[in-house]
């Protein structure tokens, strides 16, 4: 009986990201918790402990911090793409790419009856 690998994948879960994009005026924050899963052809990985043209899953992790060090994070669907688009280009035996993100919610501190510029409290939902 020989067996035929049909679906091969890999990634990294739960990258933890927390975004300060500083202005003048105020800051903005962006905390989000990024998975990334990479498909294609990586049979030799799993039939013959070939890892030879895989990125490593903290290469990944380091991918979602240096995209994010590039610029501010206006949308986390953007940056999502962005991410995307980097890990199909990243090696020749990527399909299929998929990032899910999560995107936890900070509110601006109320410093009386306005709120603060500089400084933030988890948000609910």
């Amino acid at each position: 009986m020989t067996s035929v690998l049909s679906q091969a994948g890999y990634g990294k879960a739960e990258v933890r990201l927390v975004k300060v994009t500083r202005r003048p005026d105020g800051h903005d924050l962006c905390d989000v918790t990024v998975d990334v899963g990479l498909e294609g052809q990586f049979d030799a990985a799993y039939t013959a402990g070939d890892n030879t043209g895989l990125l490593a899953t903290d290469t990944m992790r380091n991918v979602v911090y240096a995209l994010a060090k590039e610029g501010p994070i206006e949308e986390p669907e953007t940056f999502g793409a962005r991410l995307v688009e980097h890990f199909l280009a990243a090696g020749p035996g990527v399909a299929r790419a998929r990032v899910h993100l999560v995107e936890h919610p900070w509110a601006r501190l109320e410093v009386g009856a306005r709120p603060h510029e500089h400084a933030f409290q988890r948000g609910a939902g």
